[in-house]
């Protein structure tokens, strides 16, 4: 659904049908963290899923990485059209890798129906999905605005602005595994499990805020720079931030808690565009999005450290699901 939505992006004659598109495209592509989650809180210990989890999350920044500069060069080419049929149906390529390769070998736990509010009763469970909502609120401010920032704040080519564009997600894409790699190396070194993927999220994502600096400086290679950094601290954040998913979440929950926090990412994914649309527009300059995107990073730190407590699976037999069993 994901990849045919995408191809007809290309088709689309009119923006209702281009909206529709998209809203494919976006429904397709919502199983992805939920299910990758689930799986990863099934098959790997604790001490394994943050370099896991780093590796899922990783792909997503390397198809970043490629997109800017494969875009750039089918529209040049091509045209726009071309470009989305061109990268829409080449995804389709993954259904048939995960159809012949993947297979579960441990046995699906019994399901248990858990409502969404009761889930929100608990104060980690709480805490996690307001710090994916701000982080993500970054997170999709370099998504649909990095190429426009580099072309209209920067004075990019379409060209320049493809490769330029692309070196912020490949510093991501290794920041993340890399980052899951030091969380599960600090576990097996005897820290807590709390320790290792709390204040690895909070250190990440006060690095990331540097991102207003990039508004200020004249320098447009600084900027370039500065935004590379943000978007490899948001990425590794990121990273851990989905592996605290796997870690607190019973596996017949690990899918309704990745759900929750998937939803507050899209939430974010819907307001950053169009927040950061009508800034630029008002105001003719990067300048104040940027801050606002910093802002939202640091009040995502900020709900991991004062929010989100012990980082413990989530016990399902108390009637609110722990609401309470979660301390600081």
């Amino acid at each position: 659904m994901w990849s045919v939505c995408s191809a007809c992006t290309g088709l689309a004659a009119n923006f209702l049908l281009l909206i529709l598109a998209r809203l494919g495209v976006g429904a397709g592509e919502s199983a992805s963290f939920p299910v990758n989650a689930k799986i990863v809180n099934n098959r790997f210990q604790p001490h394994e899923r943050g370099l896991a989890v780093g590796f899922f999350t990783s792909g997503l920044r390397l198809g970043f990485a490629v997109t800017p500069a494969l875009m750039a060069w089918l529209m040049a080419n091509w045209g726009w059209r071309a470009a989305f049929y061109v990268t829409g149906l080449g995804s389709l390529a993954w259904v048939a890798l995960w159809r012949f390769t993947y297979t579960e070998v441990t046995p699906a736990p019994a399901s248990i129906k858990i409502p969404w509010l009761v889930l929100l009763r608990n104060r980690t469970v709480l805490g996690m999905v307001l710090c994916k909502f701000f982080q993500d609120y970054l997170f999709y401010l370099f998504v649909t605005w990095l190429p426009g920032y580099l072309v209209l704040g920067r004075g990019f080519s379409i060209l320049k602005m493809g490769w330029y564009a692309s070196l912020p997600w490949m510093a991501g894409f290794i920041a993340q595994p890399m980052t899951g790699w030091i969380s599960d190396r600090l576990i097996q070194r005897g820290l807590s499990l709390t320790f290792a993927r709390k204040s690895i999220i909070i250190l990440m994502h006060f690095l990331a805020a540097s991102v207003v600096v990039a508004g200020y400086v004249d320098d447009a290679m600084t900027a370039v720079w500065l935004l590379t950094l943000s978007v490899a601290c948001e990425s590794a954040a990121g990273a851990i931030l989905w592996t605290t998913c796997t870690d607190v979440a019973p596996p017949s929950a690990a899918g309704s808690l990745s759900g929750l926090m998937n939803t507050a990412g899209a939430l974010a994914g819907i307001l950053a565009p169009t927040v950061t649309g009508f800034l630029v527009k008002s105001t003719g300059s990067f300048q104040l999005p940027l801050l606002v995107g910093s802002c939202m990073v640091i009040l995502a730190a900020a709900a991991m450290l004062f929010v989100v407590g012990k980082l413990t699976p989530i016990p399902l037999s108390h009637p609110t699901v722990g609401r309470d069993s979660v301390e600081s």
